[in-house]
This record gives structure tokens, C-alpha cells and sequence, in this order.
């Protein structure tokens, strides 16, 4: 099947369309579940019909999975990523990212992801999973504002007293006034104005 799958790439490059779509109906019947097969099938697709792609590299990081690939498995769900919303992707690829680095970065795009999706609840649950071990959760909170403003604004309350917190831990005074500012304008609390009244003094 490989064979002619490669050979319907070609004819692809070539501009061969009807020679394209013969080899690719005969490779269709000569399926292997094997992973050369699935690669170039998945070529074959980029190159002529986008819109089936998501499934087929859902097919290759289950079998990578299966195999306990887990590098090609992750590299998969990143390419998924790019072609419509799912949080499931994003776990995987969280789940097995262990560079700090890498888990920020990954865990900012999901979160920005769900927000731009308007998935709140998931948006949620990434961000407080990450602030239980980041070193740096000032983007993390940001990002989580955005969510309490446009769902559950009641939580703001204890997200902008973190936020106005680690603004002070990392000596960014003005920022942590604006923020202790808009919180006690919003919610009116004793805490809140305490918190203003200590940063206006700094």
C-alpha cells in the first residue's frame, strides 16, 4: 500500500489528479495498519484533501500511544494542534513535557486556546493545575483574569489578590497597584484596601 501511496503523491506534484485518486482508491484496499503506511497516507492527504487529516493523525498518535511512542505520539498532537480546538491534545502533550520551559509554553497556548474557544472550564482547570508547580505564575494569572472576567467574575476576588501578591514578590510595584486598585473598586473589601493602602506606600 505504501508503494502506492508514495506513487499517488507524485501524481499529486505532477498535477495528475485522476492517476492521484486511482492509486490512492487502490492503496485503500491494500491497507497495512503499519506506520510507513499511515505517514504517507497522511502526506498523500496534506497534500489534496486538508479536511481529512485530523482524523487520520488521530489514528497515528493512538497507535503511537499504543506502542508507547511517546515522542512521535506528542510531536502527532502538536500537528493536531494546529488544525482545530481540542483540550485532549493539550493534555497529552503536557502530560508528558517535562521541561519547565517547554510546560510553560505549552500550558500558555492552552490556555489561550480555550479562552480564544471560549472554554472556560477547561481554561480553569489548566491554569490552577499549573499554579500548583510553576515558578512563574504572573502570565498564568493573567490569562486566568481574562477567564473570571467573562465567566465566574466572583473568583477574581482571590485571583487579583494573588496577582497584586506576585507583582510585589517581583518588586513591579506600579503593576500591583493598578491591580489591588481595580480589585478594591470592584469588591470593596478591608483586605483589599489594606493591600492598596501598603502598596501606595512602598
Amino acid at each position: 500500500a505504501h508503494i502506492l501511496l508514495k506513487g499517488a503523491c507524485h501524481a499529486l506534484d505532477s498535477k495528475e489528479y485522476q492517476i492521484a485518486q486511482k492509486l490512492s482508491q487502490e492503496a485503500e484496499k491494500n491497507y497495512e495498519d503499519s506506520f510507513i503506511d499511515r505517514l504517507i497516507d497522511i502526506e498523500f492527504l496534506t497534500k489534496q484533501t486538508p479536511s481529512l487529516l485530523k482524523g487520520k493523525l488521530q489514528a497515528l498518535a493512538q497507535m503511537y500511544e499504543k506502542k508507547n511512542l511517546i515522542a512521535p505520539m506528542v510531536k502527532v498532537y502538536k500537528r493536531l494542534t494546529h488544525l482545530d480546538y481540542d483540550p485532549t491534545y493539550y493534555q497529552k502533550i503536557l502530560l508528558h513535557t517535562t521541561n519547565a520551559a517547554n510546560k510553560t509554553r505549552w500550558t500558555l497556548a492552552s490556555l489561550s486556546a480555550a479562552i480564544k474557544n471560549k472554554d472556560w472550564q477547561s481554561a480553569q482547570q489548566v491554569a490552577q493545575t499549573a499554579l500548583e508547580t510553576t515558578q512563574d505564575p504572573i502570565p498564568i494569572l493573567c490569562q486566568l483574569e481574562t477567564v473570571y472576567t467573562k465567566w465566574h467574575d466572583h473568583e477574581l476576588n482571590n485571583l487579583w489578590s494573588q496577582l497584586g501578591s506576585a507583582y510585589l514578590r517581583t518588586d513591579q510595584i506600579d503593576l500591583a497597584e493598578k491591580t489591588y486598585r481595580k480589585a478594591f473598586e470592584k469588591f470593596q473589601t478591608l483586605e483589599l484596601a489594606l493591600s492598596l493602602g501598603e502598596t501606595l506606600l512602598k
